[in-house]
């Protein structure tokens, strides 16, 4: 064999050499990322990231909107609501509702809450872009309520859901002695919304 073909022979055999040595480490490679892709996908393993959109939203997730400055509270007896139960108490949804009618509000309805989410607070005030104000009325009568902002709901009934931390509704005076102007405030952390009536 001349000394060209043996130069070239060699020059071959190392080629191939680092090609084995390239084409088999991109195959172990590529078999590593296939079975750890397979755990993330079966879940035995965690991503080590959160992507945004696969991200569950929190579903107790309170929105209170804003009101203006200087909104004036809602006459309790242009107020429609409905009181829901979310807790393993029975019967304070039909007490809620009494003493609200008391204090001259409309019910509409009373029932146990059929949804999902965990009531924390005393008392969740549901409402639409239209019930703003109301809400914010009706949270006074309850101590430690908070208002909900849902924009699905397209009238002005309030709807009251109790949750495990419901205690009582305080009367029409003891509101009135707390607030005697009937002045309304934006609550802490409140998020602004589309225009409503008042």
């Amino acid at each position: 064999m001349s000394e060209d073909n043996s130069a070239r022979a060699a020059y071959r055999r190392k080629m191939q050499q680092r090609q084995t040595v390239l084409f088999s480490t991109l195959t172990a490679t590529l078999a590593v990322i296939m079975v750890i892709a397979m755990l993330i996908w079966t879940k035995v393993i965690p991503l080590p990231f959160e992507p945004s959109f696969a991200r569950d939203e929190d579903p107790n997730k309170v929105v209170t909107p804003c009101i203006a400055d200087g909104s004036k509270a809602t006459e309790v007896s242009s107020i429609t609501v409905n009181v829901y139960n979310a807790t393993n108490r029975t019967g304070i949804a039909d007490e809620v509702a009494k003493s609200l009618k008391t204090s001259g509000f409309s019910v509409a309805q009373t029932e146990n809450w059929g949804g999902e989410t965990a009531i924390k607070e005393s008392a969740r005030i549901v409402t639409g872009p239209r019930g703003i104000n109301a809400a914010y009325t009706t949270a006074q009568y309850i101590p430690e309520s908070v208002v909900h902002y849902d924009p699905s709901i397209n009238d002005e009934t309030i709807s009251v859901v109790l949750g495990v931390g419901y205690d009582k509704v305080l009367e029409a005076k003891d509101v009135k002695s707390k607030n005697p102007k009937g002045k309304l405030t934006a609550a802490k952390g409140c998020v602004q919304v589309s225009n409503h009536g008042k």
